[in-house]
């Protein structure tokens, strides 16, 4: 068993580091005799990293693509909300016998691309999410968020799913009376679910926050109201940095090695709801440049469900305004231009938020170019704020579809198991389940079994769902 992977910095595979980056998810294909593998890299978050895996004893790289720079014609204006673009997931498919890399690279959209050669990709098209929410009125511009897509059995289709945990998205945010960019936090709980739908105050610096930080979080109760600034409506909130990384004063293990400490923003809410905090602003970390008019982004999951903790995420710069400081921008660094731990701000935030539903569902056809949206489709729950808190995540996760017809069945966390009939007059829920105890469906494939012959297969078509809560389930779709 070895560990195998990116080893490089931006732009290749190969370098001198001792252990590779971290993958989200992969994809095997053959061609010609031969095996590879196309990946998902967690850390350097455009690049899509392909190898021949032909001989697993010993892997080789391919190539690194940031597709973004390789074909920029998949920029959008204006880029969907967060304008967060990601390698997230990819297929490849062989269609007229090219393959064909079905790419869902988050707010870049779904890309179509000709990897035939994979040292030579070639575009053929992708989708744009256009300036208007299709589904949720008065929403500009719609979440993105392509997550995940499967081609249908004739690829005359791709049914594509925007995933989404968030009902509302950010609106508004003030450092005093200055706006300031900022975004919700995925899994965490919305400012909406305050009492007044606005969360207000100063703020508490409680640094990084991460398992592995020796660092004591501030709790709420060392604080007075007057020593916080407390106001009619003002919640105790507890500032939190995204990271470490690169940071010289977060070498908690002592090697140097200033990547291996970081942890999701749950792990950080978690410690915050322990100390009694009402809410936590996140900050992201030095990115290199002046992020003042940028889209924050302070990662997203992690959250533990008995310990919900409100979570809004703004910028490296807004937090040093906060704190009347000056912030450092250049790359590596080698000071924290952080303020003690239990600071209490200079400055107050103020923070709203708009509702813009939960992710949904897509058909495109496949064709060259801009691809054409046939339709979308979220089940009615997912498009009502009474749905908003209190049901689950409604929000869809995954697609699979059948090898016969045009048939396909999701995942939908909370919304159970989802079946659709699509083709040119867009997309139709045809059969759904949820268990009386509730579902929190994830995962999503079709297989055959039994001796039973449908269409040219030999054996009944099913499919499983993974629940997160319950296991595996086998279906059997009983419609026509």
């Amino acid at each position: 068993m070895q560990g195998f992977g990116d080893f490089g910095g931006e732009g290749k595979l190969n370098g001198s580091a001792t252990k590779s980056k971290e993958y989200h998810s992969v994809f095997l294909w053959m061609d010609d005799g031969k095996v590879y593998l196309v990946a998902s890299d967690d850390e350097e978050l455009h690049d899509v990293d392909i190898f021949d895996v032909s001989d697993p004893r010993s892997p080789k790289p391919v190539a690194e693509y940031d597709m973004l720079a390789t074909f920029p014609q998949i920029a959008e204006t204006p880029p969907p909300n967060g304008n967060l673009v990601l390698n997230h997931d990819m297929i490849v498919k062989e269609i007229d016998g090219r393959d064909v890399l079905l790419e869902s690279y988050w707010d870049a959209g779904y890309l179509l691309i000709d990897i035939e050669n994979p040292a030579k990709p070639a575009y053929i098209g992708d989708s744009d999410f256009g300036p208007n929410d299709p589904l949720v009125a008065g929403i500009s511009p719609p979440e993105g968020n392509a997550h995940q897509a499967e081609f249908s059995f004739d690829n005359q289709y791709f049914l594509a799913a925007d995933e989404d945990f968030n009902p509302y998205r950010a609106d508004k945010f003030f450092v005093d009376d200055q706006e300031r960019p900022a975004a919700e936090v995925g899994g965490g709980t919305s400012v909406a679910a305050l009492a007044d739908q606005t969360l207000s105050g100063s703020v508490v610096y409680g640094g990084y926050g991460c398992p592995a930080d020796p660092t004591v979080v501030p709790k709420s109760s060392d604080y007075t109201d007057a020593q916080l600034g407390l106001q009619p409506g003002d919640e105790r909130i507890l500032l939190m940095q995204r990271g470490p990384s690169g940071d010289p004063s977060a070498d908690y293990n002592g090697n140097g090695d200033l990547t291996d400490d970081a942890c999701f923003p749950g792990e950080k809410a978690a410690k915050a709801f322990d100390a009694g905090w009402d809410a936590i602003v996140l900050v992201n970390r030095h990115t290199g440049s002046d992020d003042s008019t940028g889209e924050p982004f302070c990662g997203s999951g992690g959250y533990d469900p008995a310990k919900p903790m409100v979570t809004v995420c703004t910028t490296h710069s807004a937090y040093h305004e906060l704190f009347g400081t000056t912030p450092q921008f250049t790359l590596p660094y080698t000071s924290s231009d952080a303020p003690a731990i239990g600071t209490v701000s200079t400055g107050r935030t103020l923070a709203t938020s708009v509702f813009d539903g939960w992710g949904y569902a897509h058909l495109y056809r496949r064709e060259n170019g801009k691809v054409q949206r046939v339709d979308s489709y979220a089940i009615p729950e997912a498009l009502d704020p009474a749905f908003a808190f209190g049901y689950g995540d409604l929000s869809i996760h995954e697609f699979a579809t059948d090898p016969t017809q045009n048939l396909a069945y999701s995942s939908y966390y909370a919304g159970g198991v989802r079946v659709f009939r699509f083709g040119p007059d867009g997309i139709d829920e045809v059969g759904h389940y949820i268990d009386d105890q509730g579902s929190n469906f994830w995962g999503i494939e079709t297989f055959v079994a039994g001796n039973k012959v449908v269409g040219s297969l030999k054996g009944e078509r099913l499919f499983a769902g993974s629940d997160r809560d319950h296991g595996l389930w086998i279906f059997r779709y009983t419609g026509g």
